[in-house]
């Protein structure tokens, strides 16, 4: 699975705006006591993706990318389970550059491998990165005032129960003048 969103090339004029947001794959679920999402991505499957913005203006140039490759999102349910697989390959690349000629710019870029999320009620369940699985989140913003987040694996629940096994690879890479990276979160509440 591809998904790349690039915002307008590049987005021009006195203020210039660019915004870009690219997911690989959504396994979402709701409204019930519980239920389970799935994934198995065999050691030649690919799941990406990539947002690239730029905006170059006359008195103010911001540029905005997110990427996510897997996300798994949970709503209205007392437990959500994952049993998740991944052999292949799951990577978020976002990139963000902003400009402007006499005023003020601004870049920001946030990149999640794999996102982990029911935000009513307990997670449970696993994450298996077998020995071939490689997760990746690169962020990158350049501009004058940026900020570039990346996190390879966030599990974000009140009620976090979820197992992450790891045999493979996990990176995460930020570049701005800001920047945070994080192989993996768990968390009640993880920033972003």
């Amino acid at each position: 699975l591809d998904a790349s969103r690039m915002g307008p090339m590049p987005a021009t004029g006195n203020v210039a705006l660019a915004n870009a947001g690219a997911t690989g794959m959504i396994a979402e679920i709701g409204d019930s006591d519980g239920g389970t999402m799935t994934l198995l991505n065999n050691k030649t499957g690919g799941i990406w993706a990539i947002a690239e913005a730029e905006a170059t203006g006359d008195s103010a140039g911001y540029a905005s990318a997110e990427a996510t490759g897997a996300e798994f999102y949970a709503y209205n349910m007392e437990l959500a389970e994952l049993d998740a697989v991944n052999k292949g390959l799951i990577a978020a690349s976002a990139l963000a550059t902003a400009s402007a000629n006499t005023g003020d710019f601004g870049a920001s870029a946030y990149a999640m491998g794999v996102t982990i999320e029911n935000g009513d009620g307990g997670l449970g369940g696993t994450f298996k990165n077998g020995k071939s699985g490689m997760v990746f989140a690169n962020a990158i913003a350049t501009g004058e005032n940026t900020f570039a987040g990346a996190v390879g694996i966030a599990a974000d629940s009140p009620n976090n129960g979820i197992y992450i096994l790891n045999n493979g690879l996990i990176a995460a890479y930020a570049e701005g003048a800001e920047a945070q990276a994080t192989g993996i979160a768990i968390g009640s509440s993880i920033p972003t």
